[in-house]
């Protein structure tokens, strides 16, 4: 796997309809696959893909994972790829979100988290993990039939 190699995440878009490998982009850094697929999208706005990525970390999907499954037509699902081999799978359940501001969609949770920061309960970075962590949830559970979980660590 060339994200346990380099370290980077590594992207591919798998056209629903051909089963086929249409595209692939890494910009070489370890917590985002990069922008250029936006300009294969645009060449191609009649396609559905899936979106194909890896993690360098023990996580499923971040938030800008969530914003582009959510909010990109052509995207009805995204696939996170551990390092180690654990696999997520979600799919978008309707149709695209318009607001992917999640912070006003989830108000209530994330001023509850915040004020917990003000507080002095949680440190500054806990308060970002945890706000992540809150909205990746909520999404999951708001705008896709859920996520599968695959440990494919002894396939």
């Amino acid at each position: 796997m060339k994200g346990s190699a380099d370290r980077c995440e590594h992207l591919h878009l798998v056209n629903l309809s051909s089963g086929d490998y249409s595209y692939y982009e890494t910009n070489g850094e370890p917590n985002s696959v990069g922008y250029n697929f936006w300009k294969e999208l645009d060449k191609h706005p009649d396609d559905y893909y899936a979106f194909i990525h890896n993690h360098n970390t023990d996580s499923s999907f971040s938030e800008p994972d969530l914003i582009t499954l959510v909010g990109t037509k052509q995207i009805p699902v995204m696939i996170a790829v551990r390092n180690d081999g654990v696999i997520y799978v979600a799919e978008r359940s309707g149709d695209v979100v318009k607001n992917t501001y999640f912070d006003d969609l989830y108000k209530q949770d994330i001023d509850a988290i915040n004020e917990r920061h003000k507080k002095g309960e949680i440190t500054s970075s806990e308060r970002s993990k945890e706000r992540e962590l809150k909205i990746v949830e909520n999404v999951l559970r708001d705008f896709t039939k859920g996520m599968i979980e695959k440990d494919g660590r002894n396939i």
